[in-house]
């Protein structure tokens, strides 16, 4: 499976249609789509939430409630794949 269809649950993994890494499309506190990576690292840049329409994704730096109360958990993080991928520029838009 290479891409999410309207019928997968928020936080199903798919590959990268590149490299093939398992990802969870998120959406972000701007409202916008990125794919992350689906195993967790201690330097990650993001904590994920699953929501009954989505996954979010928070900054660690956000001072969202959520990610203060993940801070406080030690919640596991994760990295925008766009920041892990060897192929990402294959996949930023061009403005």
């Amino acid at each position: 499976m290479n891409e999410v269809t309207h019928r997968d649950p928020p936080g199903t993994s798919v590959e990268c249609r590149s490299c093939k890494a398992l990802i969870v499309w998120t959406v972000t506190e701007n409202g916008k789509k990125m794919p992350c990576d689906v195993e967790a690292k201690r330097d990650g840049k993001f904590f994920l939430f699953r929501r009954p329409d989505k996954i979010e994704a928070l900054s660690v730096r956000s001072d969202h409630p959520s990610a203060e109360k993940a801070r406080l958990r030690n919640q596991r993080t994760h990295h925008s794949h766009f920041s892990t991928c060897p192929n990402a520029d294959q996949h930023r838009s061009r403005r």
